[in-house]
C-alpha cells in the first residue's frame, strides 16, 4: 500500500501529530493500533497510530497522534 495518508504537523520526541488528507475516504486507515511508514530524507519510520482526535466536534477534521517506533 503505497498511499499517503497525510502530513505530519509535529515531532516530539518520538511521537509524531498528522493531519490526515481531506479526500481520503478509507475510515480503517484512522484506527488506533494502525502501523504507517513515514518517509523522511531517504528513509521511511514505522509508527503507529495511537489517538484519532476530531477538530471542531467534526468527524472530518481529524487529527492523528502516532508513536515512531523504528526505521526500515
Amino acid at each position: 500500500m503505497g498511499d499517503i495518508l497525510g502530513r505530519v504537523m509535529t515531532v516530539a520526541g518520538s511521537q509524531i501529530t498528522v493531519n490526515p488528507e481531506a479526500d481520503l475516504g478509507d475510515e480503517g486507515l484512522f484506527r488506533i493500533g494502525a502501523m504507517v511508514k513515514v518517509g523522511s530524507d531517504g528513509r521511511e519510520v514505522v509508527a503507529t497510530i495511537s489517538a484519532v482526535r476530531c477538530e471542531s466536534y467534526s468527524p472530518f477534521k481529524r487529527i492523528l497522534i502516532a508513536g515512531l517506533l523504528g526505521s526500515s
